[in-house]
């Protein structure tokens, strides 16, 4: 997996997807006891806290035991993993986790958790959403056609292929018998996909850091996963198993990377006015919001109510330029649009006659 991600750009063995980029290791077998001790969560309590946000952490395993009927699931079935990975989601840090091998790919959309909840559906009530990115695997040929063994389901975000990856190996196929320039050409499973979609999304936050900002975890996913973006399986309704990330695509959407430092100006200039409020504060990408009154009554808050709407909703209207996508600018430009029109009908009725 290290090597489908970094491999070092030289002229011996595999070329990485991201091979500039740094790696750390946690393992999650922690004693040679038998049967060893092995724990997914006590590696990531372990590795989350020596991360920050823009990091990408993968996660190379599945469930540590079996379901008996749906066999091997995706690691955060383990609750205790599922809420180190929403901590880790929460600060910044984007998780990538296998969707799990069978011998027959399993339904995640029918499993139950012991209080019977259906916690990988998303078309339930019982759905719950760590923040991570789960990964299927396709065949390699297009168009790409989910493999047998993989599981399947609305959680699934993204696929690549699990199928004839190339990548540096323990087991010496290729090349010669020396592991600095042995590798393989048939490596397989959601483990692989997962380690492609990763680099993938090492590569996005590369971009976006060159930019000045990072992508916040849902961002990323969103746009790894949308289907107007990326790659389709062959017939997506029967594969279940997302898109796969079209690089070119996502970068000419995004145009920019979120949290410009402009962004940001908005909404300190926004909340200074609003001092004494009630006012309004603007959070990229969330809209406008009421925020409660700042410190003591000054400037602003000599004015009515409605007039301070008014104010404020030309200064949404005329910040607006600085937000970097166009459908947000647009957005935040009708925010103020409906800011100002509300504050001038209360005047008006307040006007005798």
């Amino acid at each position: 997996m290290l090597g489908i991600i970094a491999g070092v750009d030289n002229d011996k063995g595999v070329v990485g997807i991201a091979p500039r980029s740094s790696v750390r290791v946690t393992s999650q077998w922690f004693d040679q006891s038998n049967p060893p001790f092995v724990s997914t969560a006590n590696a990531l309590a372990a590795a989350v806290p020596k991360m920050t946000a823009g990091d990408v952490l993968l996660i190379e395993s599945s469930s540590i035991v079996p379901d008996p009927k749906f066999g091997l699931l995706p690691a955060e079935v383990d609750p205790v993993v599922f809420d180190l990975i929403k901590v880790a989601t929460a600060s910044g840090i984007t998780v990538v986790e296998p969707a799990g091998n069978n011998v027959a790919g399993s339904n995640l959309d029918a499993y139950r958790d012991s209080n019977g909840k259906f916690v990988f559906n998303r078309a339930t009530p019982d759905f719950r959403d760590s923040g991570a990115i789960i990964v299927g695997a396709a065949g390699p040929s297009v168009p790409h056609q989910r493999l047998p063994f993989s599981n399947y389901g609305s959680r699934i975000d993204c696929f690549a292929w699990g199928w004839a990856i190339s990548t540096c190996g323990g087991f010496p196929r290729t090349g010669s018998s020396s592991p600095q320039t042995a590798y393989m050409t048939d490596f397989a499973g959601t483990s692989g996909a997962s380690a492609i979609v990763a680099g993938a999304a090492v590569l996005l936050q590369s971009w976006a850091a060159k930019r000045g900002g990072t992508l916040s975890t849902m961002r990323l996913r969103e746009v790894m996963s949308d289907p107007a973006l990326n790659t389709h399986s062959v017939v997506p309704s029967n594969d279940r198993i997302g898109v796969m990330p079209d690089l070119k695509a996502i970068i000419h959407h995004l145009k920019a990377p979120i949290r410009r430092p402009g962004d940001a100006i908005v909404g300190i200039l926004l909340g200074g006015v609003a001092q004494g409020g009630p006012g309004w504060f603007w959070i990229p990408g969330g809209g406008i919001t009421p925020v409660p009154p700042r410190g003591e009554n000054i400037g602003i808050g000599l004015f009515s109510p409605e007039k301070q709407d008014l104010l404020l909703g030309l200064a949404i209207h005329d910040m607006a330029g600085l937000a970097s996508d166009p459908r947000a600018r647009q957005q935040i430009e009708q925010s103020g649009a409906e800011l100002m029109r509300g504050a001038i009908k209360r005047i008006t009725e307040k006007i005798p006659g």
